[in-house]
């Protein structure tokens, strides 16, 4: 079974702190520098081939030209062109922000903290306009629609970026829910966004080709047996460990296609999912469900073993601004680092399972 980053990590640690240790040697070991030196690694792009793995850290594609590079992206002009990223004062999100702002976007960061989002947005040079949406709360993203419906003609690019990762219990052993009683991981990766872009659809329609991007993971591959839940009971009353996000993950990917089959082959707006690797963010520092030594352990060699940040995100900036996309026709598609298209789980393929989570997602935002 393919597992993702989060997941396959969850599910080693619940094997006791002995193994978690011995694991953490190894793989400290297994990612340093000398295997890769040694040309080790060269044979692994081969070996995950069509893995939920490929793609996890650099070392993983040693040798894989890389489908879309910096330089790709440095060509491109996007001025005149209104970006929205979710999540976009710290990693992927801030990445992407910088990035895209940089090439002539004017880009509008949704945070759900303020002082961070405005922090954010005053460290890059170009157009960026921070705003305040918590895509855990419905309010709050109807309450952001409202402020910035009025500030564009056109929404050229949205980025559904904004996540959480393991989920939190109650004091039964339930699964903690959002503010409006929708199961807290689930609420914030995914349901929030659904609303979001049913808010701004008519922005996004009126641009001459638009582009979505979500910020899926290789963890969708990990879900429960039957995918994505269809009914809040359902939802709520599963199991925690990481198939919460593995789930919310993989209603992205089926989000993603269930929209293009609705929008139709000849539409203009291109909808793609991409995992962003094993990206050195802070959302390893934040998984409580790891013991703290190995979170330290993490951090202490997350930039010398993972993708940066930037690097994390140059998949999602190939798929929202390369010119490309039009011509080779991508859409609804599921790519890993850097740049190549995957094939995402079997549920991904399930037209039934895409129309009754999106029906699902539709009665959680009435």
């Amino acid at each position: 079974e393919e597992i993702g980053t989060m997941g396959a990590l969850g599910t080693i640690f619940t094997c006791g702190t002995a193994a978690a240790l011995v694991f953490s040697v190894a793989i400290g070991l297994f990612l340093s520098g000398v295997p890769r030196q040694l040309g080790f690694f060269t044979i692994m792009p081969g070996l995950l081939e069509g893995h939920g793995l490929y793609g996890l850290v650099p070392a993983f594609i040693d040798g894989v030209p890389w489908g879309y590079t910096f330089d790709d992206l440095s060509k491109v002009r996007l001025d005149g062109q209104n970006a929205l990223v979710t999540g976009a004062n710290a990693g992927i999100g801030f990445s992407l922000s910088r990035h895209l702002a940089k090439q002539g976007a004017t880009v509008y960061m949704a945070c759900r903290n303020v002082p961070k989002c405005a922090a954010a947005s005053a460290k890059i040079e170009g157009h960026t306009v921070p705003l305040t949406m918590d895509t855990s709360s419905l309010a709050s993203v109807r309450a952001f629609a409202e402020d910035f419906l009025p500030r564009v003609d056109t929404l050229d690019m949205l980025y559904l970026n904004a996540g959480t990762g393991a989920p939190y219990l109650n004091e039964d052993g339930s699964l903690g829910t959002s503010v409006d009683g929708i199961e807290h991981v689930f609420a914030t990766n995914y349901v929030g966004h659904h609303l979001l872009y049913q808010l701004v659809a008519a922005k996004v329609a009126a641009s001459p080709v638009a582009r979505i991007v979500l910020t899926s993971s290789a963890s969708h591959y990990d879900s429960y047996p039957y995918g994505v839940a269809t009914s809040l009971e359902q939802l709520n009353g599963a199991s925690g460990g990481m198939k919460p996000y593995g789930q919310s993950k993989l209603a992205q990917v089926l989000w993603a296609q269930e929209l293009t089959r609705q929008l139709g082959d000849d539409a203009t707006i291109f909808v793609n999912s991409f995992h962003p690797g094993a990206a050195a963010s802070e959302i390893w520092s934040k998984n409580h469900l790891l013991p703290i030594f190995i979170r330290d352990f993490i951090e202490s060699v997350k930039d010398d073993v993972m993708w940066s940040c930037d690097e994390g995100a140059l998949t999602g900036l190939y798929l929202g601004v390369h010119v490309g996309l039009v011509d080779t026709n991508v859409r609804g598609k599921y790519f890993h680092p850097q740049s190549h298209a995957m094939v995402p789980a079997k549920a991904t393929f399930d037209e039934e399972l895409q129309k009754r989570v999106w029906e699902f997602s539709d009665q959680l935002t009435k």
